[in-house]
């Protein structure tokens, strides 16, 4: 893949890459293939409401058609729904969950809020033909203690018999603590307690304090028989490791027997997790717990920064959502799916683990939601396992963005792992000759890849996160110099990047030479008016300014203070000429940006023009990045 500054031509930027040597093909957890499904999009009607997408479980073939189907969360209008699929993935019918809908009628005298917030399958619980299935109510219960449902569910998706799980009820007689988002993550475990009925943990992690798992040993009528409380002061091996304000229970995720005693295990997100010493970034991590037949934690293992020497991203909430996955890497042992909140160049990211028998961790791989979901950091995501539906064996796994009211269906390459091949993208956000340039730099090595080291010269620490962000203090005609070292289960690879500096020039444009710095643009705020200055001081003749934005230009990357590389005939969202008698700065003050400027991106730039008696002379471009 070469890097978005080498597939332009750059007159004052220049680029040289030098990358290690490879084969470039699709890896172990690479997606291969992915679709959108939201409203008015692959068959799906909805409406899609608050928080779609938030939560998912495959339910299996709930309608016998020889197709799997799948349950979608939408909390945030207190309801879920299930999508009958075809074998495409496209939904062909669709039924929604509400209270006094499908069959489903809430309890009066217990709070509802955020039903649909988790979703688990349980199979058959009882032998009657009826699939189960746990739904949580983070929110629900009384004092948002929360609350979990176990529905029976027949062949068109309603419900025909309904269990209520809360404080005092369904069989749970321990207290729940208020706030505790009992129900917030739900997952089937296995049968823990060897009575031949699945059971299941439900998560309260209750963001105020450390957060608990809740192992329920099931009666065959989806009531609880008996539970054990895992959290910083009970439930065995748990006890006494975790961090005030961990999220502890965030996700679930059954894992099978990891430790060989034929009791199933179970993965929890942490996403608060902080590295050690505690700092105030969250950076997330998972915990593999080792249960006990009584559902006690027996052992533990931690997925983090420094256990497994990946870096996940400063406050990215790694371990927001779970869910198990077939063996993907063929060494015997499932592997997992992780999500996290946010990555550094803007939305969520998921990660496969792969986890050998004993649950240690052997690799991991990224799944680069960058490449297909909308740039909205901090999104809350969540993940969901299909299996192999068509065949075709690949691991088809749904993939939820609340920030887009829409999941993602992509199915995982299970090829084998081959040494990495490392490359370099990066974009320049701000560059001043001889003074700085600011540039974000991401990865886009090619085959597996688990450990980053940015060598950027002007740092003594090496960077470790996969797509750092990097400021160079630089003489005018200077060269910068860096070096990309990647390293993953098949090896490691090795990339320079070196970008030589000089005066920008064109002969494209009016005015051939270095292009003015005249143009200054004040923060892009949705909503709000955009405010830019053009100084006209180095002109005498002056009679006029010009703003041009282009919304999606043509022809490169574009240099604040310097050269503008871009085709003038690219779409404009705006073209604005201003009068101006004498030289000095021109402000233009445009209308609003509406709110739903879809086309603000990456790519989007301003320009900078002046008219005077010899003509049009183009000055600097300006980034342009929308926020709120």
């Amino acid at each position: 893949m070469l890097s978005r500054a080498t597939r332009f031509p750059v007159a004052s930027l220049l680029i040289a890459a030098i990358c290690g040597s490879g084969v470039a093909l699709a890896q172990t957890g690479e997606v291969v293939s992915q679709f959108r499904v939201a409203e008015g999009e692959a068959g799906f009607q909805g409406p899609a409401g608050q928080g779609f997408a938030g939560s998912m479980a495959a339910l299996g073939d709930l309608d016998g058609d020889g197709v799997g189907d799948l349950a979608v969360g939408e909390d945030g209008e207190d309801a879920f729904w299930i999508l009958f699929l075809r074998a495409d993935g496209t939904v062909r019918g669709e039924l929604r969950v509400a209270d006094g809908q499908a069959g489903f009628q809430a309890d009066p005298a217990v709070s509802n809020l955020g039903f649909g917030s988790a979703l688990a399958t349980l199979g058959d619980l009882d032998g009657d033909g009826t699939l189960e299935l746990a739904v949580g109510a983070r929110h629900g219960g009384l004092k948002g203690r929360g609350t979990v449902w176990i529905l029976s569910l027949d062949s068109s998706g309603s419900v025909v018999h309904q269990v209520l799980i809360t404080n005092g009820s369904g069989g749970l007689g321990t207290p729940l603590p208020v706030f505790s988002e009992f129900g917030a993550a739900v997952a089937s475990i296995g049968d823990v307690d060897g009575d031949g009925i699945v059971d299941l943990a439900v998560g309260a992690p209750r963001p105020s304090a450390w957060g608990a798992v809740y192992v329920l040993l099931l009666n065959s009528d989806g009531t609880v028989r008996a539970w054990t409380k895992l959290s910083r002061s009970a439930g065995g091996v748990v006890a006494g490791t975790l961090q005030f304000l961990d999220r502890f229970g965030e996700s679930l995720a059954g894992i099978g027997d990891r430790n060989g005693d034929a009791i199933p295990d179970l993965a929890v997100g942490v996403p608060g997790y902080r590295p050690m010493p505690p700092s105030g970034m969250q950076a997330g991590a998972v915990r593999v717990v080792y249960l006990a037949a009584s559902g006690q934690s027996i052992g533990m293992q931690i997925f983090d920064e420094a256990s497994t020497g990946t870096n996940f991203g400063d406050e990215g909430e790694f371990g927001v959502a779970l869910a198990s996955l077939g063996d993907l890497d063929g060494d015997g042992g499932s592997d997992l799916l992780v999500g996290q909140r946010s990555s550094p160049v803007g939305p969520p990211e998921a990660w496969c683990l792969f986890l050998r028998p004993d649950g240690t961790m052997r690799g991991v791989q990224r799944l680069m939601l960058r490449d297909f979901v909308q740039p909205a950091a901090g999104s809350a995501l969540s993940v969901a396992s299909l299996g192999d539906p068509d065949g075709d064996g690949l691991e088809d796994v749904v993939l939820g963005v609340v920030a887009e009211a829409a999941f993602y269906r992509a199915e995982l390459d299970d090829s084998p792992f081959l040494p990495p091949v490392a490359h370099i993208e990066h974009d320049v956000l701000k560059y001043s000759p001889g003074a700085f340039l600011v540039a974000q730099f991401r990865d886009a090595s090619e085959n597996n890849v688990s450990r980053w080291e940015w060598d950027f010269s002007n740092r003594v620490v090496p960077f470790t996160e996969p797509d750092p962000q990097n400021t160079f203090l630089i003489p005018r005609n200077s060269t910068i110099t860096l070096t990309l070292t990647v390293t993953g289960i098949g090896g490691q690879s090795v990339a320079k990047l070196r970008i030589p500096l000089s005066p920008p020039t064109s002969s494209l444009f009016v005015g051939s030479g270095t292009n003015p710095l005249c143009l200054g643009l004040k923060p892009a705020v949705l909503g709000l008016p955009l405010v830019a200055d053009v100084d006209t001081s180095a002109f005498p003749t002056t009679s006029a300014a010009l703003l041009m934005v282009y919304a999606r230009p043509r022809g490169g990357v574009f240099i604040p203070s310097g050269e503008v590389l871009v085709d003038l005939a690219s779409p404009r969202y705006l073209n604005l000429l201003q009068a101006g008698s004498s030289p000095g700065p021109i402000r233009f003050t445009t209308r609003a940006i509406p709110l739903d400027l879809a086309f603000i991106g990456r790519q989007a730039a301003a320009q900078g023009a002046v008219l005077d008696a010899q003509g049009l002379h183009l000055c600097n471009a300006v980034r342009l990045r929308v926020g709120f």
